[in-house]
């Protein structure tokens, strides 16, 4: 039987649960946990999806992630395959590093953002990977190092987590920790990790007919972001023909005749160095210009 399409679109919130294969670790140290950091940063900037939330523990991880123009699917399987490539290289292993699909769960923001964050956050206490939530905020491989603003990175959307409590920062730090120390006693919470977070939706019909309904914006912001590279190589290619120009017109390719050609020559000698300076720069700029929006193109339509 095929499976069922996940569902998703822009400005879904969703919370991710990845597990190892057999339940085994899926971080073997901190370069293991380091890389999937890096990686999962750069899939998150490249496909504007916001991160609000994540904790690595060692045969596990979870992500609260809300979706931008890319679809969720998309994002995990640039972050799920080139982890697993990767880490199968390093230890010297052939087969599935993950438990079939990750696990997805469709998230009202309303009612359990919040919530989530701490749930989140707090699966590194209740592993055992730090002693408490103050020795929490030194540990890297939790997001909440970086609200309360011991870490900090690009990716995760510390401002609008720490927004929902009040609009000073300071203040909303403070307030945040409060919020997860009074969390520390309510356990486990399977109502975070389960069916009950997508009921708050009014059932996976509704969340259907939500989806449908935001398709169309979907499947625009995609088009949107294939312009935009279709765009970005047309400037590249206009950036290489003005090298180019300058080129041949250093070099005397370009035909002139009687005085202009007496000018240009004088222009060459005196300016000339400005000449290979702007060649190379133009050049430089062009081909990193081609070669970026190629692969951005190219990552847009597999």
């Amino acid at each position: 039987m095929a499976r069922k399409s996940r569902i998703d679109a822009p400005g879904a919130l969703h919370h991710i649960i990845c597990r190892g294969s057999e339940r085994k670790p899926i971080f073997r140290d901190d370069e293991a946990r380091d890389r999937l950091l890096e990686r999962l940063g750069a899939i998150l900037l490249d496909t504007s999806t916001s991160c609000f939330a994540r904790a690595l523990i060692p045969n596990h991880f979870h992500l609260l992630l809300r979706t931008g123009a890319v679809p969720i699917a998309t994002v995990m399987r640039r972050l799920l395959t080139g982890y697993a490539v990767t880490f199968n290289h390093r230890h010297g292993r052939h087969g599935q590093l993950f438990q079939n699909r990750y696990k997805s769960i469709l998230c009202e923001e309303e009612t359990y953002l919040l919530e989530l964050v701490r749930y989140i956050h707090l699966n590194s206490v209740r592993a055992r990977l730090v002693a408490d939530v103050d020795a929490l905020e030194q540990y890297p491989y939790s997001g909440h190092a970086v609200l309360t603003g011991k870490n900090n990175n690009d990716w995760q959307d510390a401002e609008y987590i720490l927004a929902r409590f009040v609009k000073n920062f300071s203040r909303a730090r403070q307030k945040y920790r409060e919020f997860m120390h009074d969390g520390v006693v309510m356990g486990k919470r399977p109502e975070l990790t389960g069916g009950g977070l997508i009921r708050s939706l009014g059932g996976w019909q509704a969340a259907k007919k939500s989806s449908n309904k935001m398709d169309s914006k979907l499947i625009s912001g995609r088009n949107m972001l294939i312009l935009q590279a279709v765009i970005g190589i047309l400037q590249s290619w206009f950036v290489l023909y003005a090298t180019w120009w300058m080129f041949s017109y250093y070099t005397g390719r370009i035909g002139f005749s009687g005085q202009a050609e007496e000018r240009r020559k004088r222009k060459v000698k005196k300016f000339g160095w400005l000449f290979i300076f702007c060649i190379v720069i133009t050049l430089f700029a062009g081909v990193i210009l081609l070669i970026s929006k190629l692969c951005q193109l190219i990552i847009l339509l597999i």
